[in-house]
Parts: structure tokens; sequence; C-alpha cells
């Protein structure tokens, strides 16, 4: 825009020294001053119209590339929504099947994914927004305290992890065994952990309930953002 001006302004400085010269030649046969104001007055028009259209044109660009960024991150955010909510999904049902010491280690690596996906998404401008971050925060908080909890009752885990192998001994050399024995969930020690794998708890969870909240803001001003680009 500034280069524009300016060289807007060259021009003009340059048409007025030309027509300047050309009235001083032609002074003695015309009215200088009233044929300076004549030339002047289109002239300055022509160029005050393209100044406004430059700037506007400008201006119009500017809005399409930050409502371009806008909806380029508005749209990964959502993405890593649905990518942290898929990993969190995939530890659960790993777990709900087989709750022992070893799973239960192995698919805290897929729950830190499932967090790194969440704190990321909040952490993209044109993102932060009270109802968003706030129930980002609980996603975070519910996957924290699975954490806490894994952490508070690491030694039944290894003990767990231990009776899964002795278990599984027996099993392989053809003898009597209730693997079951190893799961985190036969007792009261994870009250976290049995309401994360139970369907019923899941369904009606903060987490869930987070997830779909923000699901909906984040494509409501997707939408939004798209038909305000169509005007």
């Amino acid at each position: 825009m500034r280069r524009t001006l300016i060289w807007l302004s060259g021009l003009f400085l340059v048409l007025l020294v030309l027509e300047a010269a050309l009235l001083w030649r032609a002074s003695a046969r015309i009215d200088v001053g009233a044929e300076l104001a004549k030339g002047l007055m289109p002239l300055c028009a022509a160029v005050l119209v393209t100044g406004i259209i430059t700037y506007t044109l400008n201006q119009r660009n500017f809005e399409r590339t930050r409502e371009a960024e806008k909806m380029r991150i508005l749209t990964g955010a959502l993405q890593d929504l649905k990518a942290g909510f898929e990993r969190a999904s995939i530890a659960r049902h790993l777990l709900a099947a087989h709750p022992t010491g070893k799973r239960f280690e192995e698919q805290m690596r897929t729950l830190a994914e499932a967090r790194a996906l969440l704190q990321r998404m909040q952490r993209e401008r044109f993102v932060l927004h009270d109802d968003i971050e706030q129930r980002v925060d609980e996603m975070l908080h519910y996957l924290a305290d699975l954490a806490l909890e894994f952490r508070a009752r690491y030694p039944a885990i290894i003990a767990s992890t231990v009776l899964e192998e002795k278990l599984l001994a027996e099993l392989r050399s053809g003898g009597q065994a209730d693997i079951t024995e190893a799961h985190l969930t036969r007792g009261n020690q994870f009250p976290l952990l049995a309401a994360f794998v139970d369907d019923d708890e899941w369904n009606s969870s903060s987490f869930v309930s987070d997830y779909d909240g923000v699901k909906a803001v984040l494509k409501s001003r997707i939408k939004d953002l798209d038909v305000a680009r169509t005007f």
C-alpha cells in the first residue's frame, strides 16, 4: 500500500511539472491560472480515486488472507480435537478388554498423545474462547486424573504385571489359570480406571460431554466463517 501511494505521488508530481512547463511556454497566449486549474482538477480526481480503489483492494486482500488463516487454524483445531478424542477412545477400548497393569502402562503413552493434541489445539490463536478453553481444560483434567491414579497406584500396577506373566506362563504350560485375576478393576484401588473403561460411565462422563460441546462450537465458527467468505 505504501509503495503504491509513493508511486502515485511521484506520477502526480511528474505530471504537474510537465503541465507547468507546457503552460509556461504558452503563457503569452492563455490564462495560465485558469488552464492550470482545469488540468489539475481531473488529475487530482484521478489520483484520489485510484488511491481509494487501491486502498480498498488492499484491505480486502488483507481480510481475505486473515480469514483464510483463521479458517486453517480452526479446521486444524477441530482435527486435533477429534484426534485427541480418538486416541483416548482407543486407549479405553484396549483397557476395557484387558485392564491389567501392563496394558495400563502401555496405554498411558496413548493417553499422553491425546493430552498433547488437546493442548496444541488449545494454544492456537483464534481458538481461544471462554467456552472452548474451559471445556478443553476439563478434558485435560480428566486425563490428568487418570495419570495421577496411575502414578499413585504404581506398585499395584507392577504387581498386576508380575501376576499376569505368572498366569500366562501357567496357561502356556497347559495349566489352568484365570487371567482376569490380574485385572486392576477387580478391586477398588482404581476407581477412575474402572469408570474410564465402563461404557455407561464413559458415555456420561465430562470428557465426552465437553468433547461434544467444543466440537459443536468449532463447527459453528467454521460454518459462520465459511458463510462470511462467500459474500
